[in-house]
């Protein structure tokens, strides 16, 4: 296995694409080609002599082959200085960037297409590797403005599917939390990650007031910038407040709004 610095040797830092409590992710260049990827420096809580657990689930995620994922090209540990590199495959933007840069907002049509695509790769992961993201947020999904392609990125919060629940405290993103994890800090595979989709959704076409989330209650949240009524009734079903109701996350594609989607898709190929 390379070292950290005979791997950061391979590549030059073009810009910082996003900073975080215990990682830092940059646009890299490999000097042998000029082929662009992402590079992601992470602290690590592990033993000094285990690999940390982001590596293993990305080789996971590689070796079944999902391809709504960002593909891990090569990784290093440094494990002196309690720290790992990964290699990783680049999108030209995250999510967030992308709905922000708009002039004009988005479309609901193009929500439902990205949503569709986000159930349809956390149901793979679930079915192929047994694992569910723990961390579903604008950040976490990038995407190709031309292709509207996406694929999810940062697997270093995942539940297993085999659990009921997981234990979610200090993982993920805080505001992103259903009432249980608030709470109980447990997080349900099937349907926690529901409420996590029921947020993005409702971000996407209209930014979440987070000033008023609190406890998980979203009670009062308003929709002037939506106008169809399946949009609206998809991200009340997300975020049912009870976990014990609340939908499996396959269940999602067959809500009337994804299911047309997916019925439009089926004709059209």
């Amino acid at each position: 296995m390379d070292t950290v610095a005979s791997l950061l040797e391979r590549y030059y830092i073009e810009n910082l694409i996003e900073t975080g409590s215990t990682a830092r992710v940059m646009k890299a260049v490999r000097s042998l080609d000029g082929k662009v990827f992402a590079m992601k420096v992470a602290k690590t809580v592990n033993t000094i002599t285990s690999i940390p657990e982001e590596i293993l689930i990305n080789q996971e995620l590689m070796a079944a082959d999902i391809k709504g994922v960002t593909q891990m090209h090569e990784y290093a540990i440094d494990f002196e200085m309690n720290r790992y590199v990964i290699i990783m495959e680049c999108m030209p933007m995250d999510l967030h960037t992308y709905v922000s840069r708009r002039a004009t907002p988005i479309t609901e049509e193009e929500c439902c297409h990205i949503i569709c695509q986000v159930v349809k790769i956390l149901l793979d992961m679930q079915n192929m590797v047994g694992m569910q993201h723990m961390d579903l947020k604008m950040e976490n999904v990038l995407i190709d403005p031309l292709t509207k392609e996406v694929k999810l990125c940062d697997f270093g919060h995942i539940a297993k599917v085999e659990h009921l629940w997981t234990d979610s405290k200090s993982k993920g993103t805080h505001i992103y939390w259903a009432p249980e994890t608030v709470k109980e800090r447990r997080f349900y595979p099937t349907r926690s990650i529901v409420w996590q989709v029921g947020l993005l959704a409702y971000d996407i076409i209209q930014e979440v007031p987070w000033e008023m989330y609190k406890d998980g209650n979203l009670s009062d949240l308003t929709f002037e910038r939506f106008t169809c009524g399946k949009a609206i009734s998809f991200i009340y079903i997300c975020l049912e407040p009870d976990v014990r109701i609340r939908v499996d996350l396959y269940r999602l594609l067959q809500t009337s709004w994804l299911d047309e989607k997916n019925n439009n898709e089926m004709i059209c190929s």
